[in-house]
């Protein structure tokens, strides 16, 4: 990395850290006449900080670049890092998504959304193309061990990639939730189901892993599955296969006694 860019990332980690002590001093003296008057310069700092931490990330990771180059990682984990210190957890997350996440991801799952090949399962290409997100420079910072074992943890990959993933399906393919044919539901399910094993496995720790299947939009996507009615349909359909697989019943014993009875008598 730039000499520039490294001095940068470790003056506003020190800054962020500072920032957030001095937060928790605020917060356990917020009473004190000096605390509360001093208030509107510590938002000033705050947002000074968010401001110049964001520009220093973006540089890291080098947004508006024409090529794609690899990402800084160190600086960029110092600048999350000071971020997280200051309590701009909710401000980083929602820039990460914004501004890198979203404008590389989103344009690759419309596109393979909108192939040809996705007329009959549009779901298999935007699977492909998340996965293959999974594989980028980019992913490997959303999930680094480091932003996962400090405190307080960021869990970007969660916050940013799955949560575009998940809000592009439902909102564009919503099709793919409906179980009114079962092989298709089925077929969409395990795509997923997949997909969701292999954001986890790149989680690290009991920690991060529960913030993601508590997260939002983990939550959100399984409340869109049908599978009452897909049970229903498999149920039915299992059964009008067993039933007309099965010889017909026999006729009652008592039945044909009675009907042979007359014959005998007559």
């Amino acid at each position: 990395p730039p000499p520039r860019l490294l001095c940068d990332a470790e003056r506003l980690l020190r800054a962020g850290r500072e920032l957030g002590r001095l937060e928790k001093l605020r917060a356990s003296g917020a009473a004190l006449v000096p605390v509360a008057a001093a208030a509107a310069r510590a938002d000033a700092c705050r947002a000074t900080l968010v401001e110049k931490s964001l520009s220093c990330l973006a540089a890291a990771l080098h947004l508006g670049a024409k090529a794609e180059k690899p990402i800084h990682i160190g600086p960029a984990l110092d600048v999350l890092h000071g971020l997280a210190d200051a309590g701009c957890a909710d401000e980083v997350q929602r820039w990460v998504r914004s501004d890198w996440v979203a404008p590389t991801l989103g344009p690759k799952l419309r596109t393979a959304a909108e192939a040809p090949e996705a007329v009959a399962a549009p779901l298999t290409g935007v699977c492909a193309a998340a996965r293959a997100y999974l594989a980028s420079d980019g992913a490997a910072l959303l999930s680094h061990p480091d932003l996962a074992t400090r405190q307080p943890a960021l869990h970007l990959l969660a916050s940013s990639f799955w949560a575009e993933v998940v809000d592009f399906i439902t909102q564009e393919l919503p099709q793919v939730f409906g179980a009114g044919i079962p092989d298709a539901f089925q077929r969409n399910y395990l795509l997923l189901a997949r997909l969701q094993a292999e954001v986890e496995g790149r989680l690290h720790g009991a920690e991060q892993l529960q913030a993601f299947r508590e997260a939002p939009h983990t939550a959100a996507l399984a409340k869109r599955w049908s599978l009452p009615i897909y049970y229903q349909l498999r149920a039915k359909h299992i059964t009008e296969a067993l039933d007309s697989a099965l010889p017909p019943p026999p006729e009652p014993i008592a039945a044909a006694d009675d009907a042979a009875a007359p014959a005998a008598a007559a």
